[in-house]
């Protein structure tokens, strides 16, 4: 029993000397990286150092760290690291030090929120300075800034700025500092930049049952249905063209279950989103159809005309360059069959298993 206990108490002292250990090291290899100019590296070793544990009681990374960052022109990250260096610090000296440093870029930089139509969105970004910046460190870190957003970000994002006036995709946006300054892009700011206009396409797949309810015995057999969709934002409504092949049969009144071929429709549908948590989209929307089909009791071919609505549930996961979607739409439409020798009218409900992908 005894032994135990000084095992443990043993180990127990261990682990934290060991600990500290690995962080003096990723810490001195993140210093070693910066003073040659790898940057990126730097900036690696010092994300690997900050998981380990007490990393949040380490001044040295604190104190090199806050250089990477701003080397990286993460101003966020510089910022939270200086502020832990100033508790940190070992000495009155070193905490005066880190003090100024922190309070000068609380007072001259600020954060701007890039928000897009839609989180999850992935997007090239052209900012520019509207007023001059005589301060070279700044105007480098503004410059730097202008190349790194020409490459795909996914929105939304926080980008630290040194305060003055900006202009993003064409929008205005003051930076204050020490401010989080919010901007949401339309889609006509980002279609402006060429590969965005791609990424706002939906191709929809939808797959399942459906059953027609009406006075005859054909009427209430389910089918199976095939649904392809193209749509695209127009502002806050989404437009679009819908395909649909199903394994129905189409009667009237006195048949005796003759099974014509297999219609398919075309259509129109509109239809607004609205997201939540980010990941849920939900989506209202109403579609016109229509379809020539046969089976009637004279063979005789007619048009049928399907007005109504349906409601989509989508988990939505989103990538850098696509956004995956899964999830359920239901859908309910009258069905008006005229042109033929034998009118009928009835309605229809059906669900689907739905699948999208947005790029």
């Amino acid at each position: 029993m005894i032994w135990a206990l000084c095992l443990w108490l043993a180990t127990a002292w261990a682990g934290p000397a060991e600990d500290a250990e690995a962080i003096d090291a990723r810490v001195a290899e993140a210093r070693h990286f910066l003073h040659r100019g790898w940057i990126r590296d730097a900036g690696a070793e010092l994300r690997t150092a900050e998981a380990l544990p007490g990393a949040a009681e380490h001044f040295e990374l604190h104190w090199i760290g806050a250089q990477i960052a701003w080397e990286l022109h993460d101003v966020g990250w510089a910022e939270e690291l200086l502020a832990g260096a100033v508790v940190l610090a070992p000495d009155a000296e070193t905490r005066a030090a880190a003090t100024t440093q922190l309070h000068d870029l609380r007072a001259n930089f600020g954060y701007l929120i890039v928000h897009g139509p839609r989180p999850g969105l992935s997007t090239r970004l052209q900012l520019e300075r509207m007023d001059l910046e005589f301060d070279p460190e700044k105007k480098r870190l503004i410059n730097d800034l202008s190349v790194q957003l020409r490459a795909p970000q996914v929105l939304p994002m926080r980008v630290g700025l040194p305060r003055g006036s900006y202009t993003l995709n064409g929008m205005p946006a003051q930076v204050s500092a020490a401010r989080e300054t919010e901007i949401t892009l339309p889609y006509a700011a980002l279609g402006a930049r060429g590969l965005a206009a791609l990424q706002i396409a939906r191709p929809e797949i939808d797959a399942g049952v459906g059953i027609l309810l009406g006075t005859t015995k054909g009427g209430r057999q389910p089918d199976f249905r095939v649904r392809l969709a193209w749509n695209q934002p127009l502002g806050p409504v989404l437009a679009g063209l819908v395909v649909e092949a199903r394994n129905q049969t189409w009667l009237g009144p006195g048949a005796q279950g003759t099974t014509g071929p297999r219609p398919t429709g075309a259509g129109l549908r509109m239809g607004t989103e609205l997201l939540w948590a980010s990941a849920i989209a939900i989506q209202p929307g109403i579609q016109v159809m229509a379809s020539r089909v046969a089976g009637l009791p004279t063979g005789e071919p007619g048009m049928a005309i399907e007005p109504g609505g349906d409601l989509l549930l989508e988990y939505r996961e989103g990538g850098r360059n696509t956004s995956l979607g899964t999830g359920v739409r239901i859908a309910a439409h009258g069905v008006f069959l005229r042109g033929a020798a034998v009118p009928w009218s009835g309605a229809a409900i059906a669900i689907f298993g739905h699948s999208s992908l947005v790029f």
